[in-house]
């Protein structure tokens, strides 16, 4: 058997590189294509633009939550009992996900560690496993690799925008295929749950 990677114990996720701001007044503001002094007509178009990209951005983050409640109510306290899972992404999921869910939010809903879809990953069989990533055929194929290895208690698959009906297909067949370990559940049962969360 491959030797295993080892997972993050959730370091900060990265946030987008701050951006340079132009002082309004200054030579660069007046001179930039977007300036103009007296366009309040603009300047109301950027703020319902603003405002548009943050309901999105909430949109996006009341659905990743929903997620980590394993597609449940979100619903946190002190007093509720903690499910531990680990989070699985892929590349463009872990860039969408730091700037909109901080690391003491993943915490309080279970997520100790992270990793990313295409590591090596060592066998976790008494925790399910939350998979957020582009609904594509090498994605399927690796989280139907894992449940064919019981890799984990459970696996839910969220698939970041529409899938395809042909990688739902191949994703069905590979589950199916998997062939039969002794005192392991089949690799279909272990997948509980499969979502369109329509985020990108």
């Amino acid at each position: 058997m491959p030797k295993r990677g080892r997972y993050t114990r959730l370091p900060p996720l990265p946030a987008p590189a701050p951006r340079c701001a132009t002082v309004l007044g200054s030579p660069q503001a007046r001179s930039s294509p977007g300036f103009s002094s007296g366009a309040p007509e603009g300047a109301a178009q950027r703020r319902r633009a603003a405002a548009k990209k943050m309901d999105i951005r909430k949109q996006q983050k009341q659905a990743i939550l929903k997620m980590l409640a394993l597609n449940e109510d979100d619903e946190t306290s002190a007093e509720a009992p903690i499910d531990w899972k680990v989070l699985i992404l892929d590349e463009p999921c872990r860039e969408l996900l730091a700037p909109l869910v901080s690391v003491n939010e993943l915490r309080a809903r279970g997520v100790t560690l992270h990793a990313p879809i295409e590591s090596p990953r060592d066998a976790l069989g008494d925790v399910a496993a939350v998979y957020l990533c582009r609904p594509s055929a090498s994605n399927a194929a690796i989280i139907a690799r894992d449940a064919a290895q019981a890799l984990y208690g459970a696996l839910h698959c969220n698939w970041s925008r529409r899938a395809e009906r042909k990688v739902l297909e191949g994703f069905a067949r590979e589950l199916a295929a998997a062939p039969p370990r002794e005192g392991l559940p089949a690799a279909e049962d272990l997948v509980r749950s499969v979502w369109d969360l329509s985020l990108i």
